[in-house]
């Protein structure tokens, strides 16, 4: 694994969240226009109820999105701690004496 791609692709994917965050915005903002200008107070509460059925996936998307490029660079950072961790533990142990009794 490269750390540095890694952690690279994790940051792109987050900044797919405002987009995806835009695009719910119009998308619900284009159900309330619909609603305010049907003219029809059935029509209107429906799109309205299917506006609020729907936000918290809409706007849900943007977040998991987010969260999805966040783990993704943490997980980066996980395994460079982890590297240094592993060579700092290992390094006594590579340059002592074989022949030495402990």
């Amino acid at each position: 694994m490269e750390p540095e791609q890694v952690y690279s692709s994790g940051r792109a994917v987050m900044d797919y969240a405002d987009s995806a965050s835009a695009v719910a915005g119009r998308y619900l903002g284009s159900l309330g226009d619909a609603s305010a200008t049907v003219g029809h107070p059935t029509v209107s509460g429906a799109l309205d109820r299917y506006a609020w059925t729907w936000q918290p996936l809409v706007t849900g998307v943007a977040a998991d999105i987010d969260a999805l490029g966040h783990n993704t660079s943490a997980s980066a950072v996980v395994v460079t701690d982890s590297d240094h961790t592993g060579a700092a533990t290992l390094a006594p142990l590579l340059h002592r004496d074989p022949n030495a009794v402990s």
